[in-house]
This record gives structure tokens, sequence and C-alpha cells, in this order.
């Protein structure tokens, strides 16, 4: 396993730096303070929450128009639990 900067600078120096023809933008500064933090206050924001240490399972669109109704998750222990 590597970390996202790491993954990035690999792919700057394998794949990027012998394309002329490629727009890649760097942000500058932290990722998590400048783009994660801001989208998922945006997220909660609109009501999403966010459990740490669950792993998402399914999904149900039970209107069966694409509109997602319940998240099924299980925690670290295996234990299944469905959010609405």
């Amino acid at each position: 396993e590597c970390s996202a900067a790491a993954a990035l600078g690999m792919a700057y120096f394998f794949v990027l730096r012998g394309q002329n023809a490629f727009d890649v933008r760097w942000c500058r500064g932290n990722v998590g303070e400048r783009i994660l933090e801001p989208w998922v206050g945006f997220l909660e924001g609109k009501g999403v929450r966010f459990l740490c240490g669950t792993k998402v399972m399914g999904l149900d669109d039970d209107g069966g128009d694409g509109t997602i109704t319940k998240v099924l998750c299980s925690s670290v222990g295996g234990d299944g639990e469905t959010f609405a």
C-alpha cells in the first residue's frame, strides 16, 4: 500500500512527465484540508452521515426510481446494519 501523495508522485514521474498534452492541476496545500474537508462538510449539510470503521456492503432504491433510500453497512466486527 502507498499513500495518495506517493501514488500521485509516481503517476507524475512515470506517466505525466512524458505527456506534453496532458492537463494536470496539482493541489496547492493539504488535499484533506483543501478538498476533502469542505466536501465532507457540504455532504453533511445535505444530511449525509459518515460512519468510521464501517464498510458499505450494498445500496437499496426501494422506490425503483434510482434514488438511494438505504445503505447496508458492515462494521469492523462484521455485524450488518441498515441506515435509511
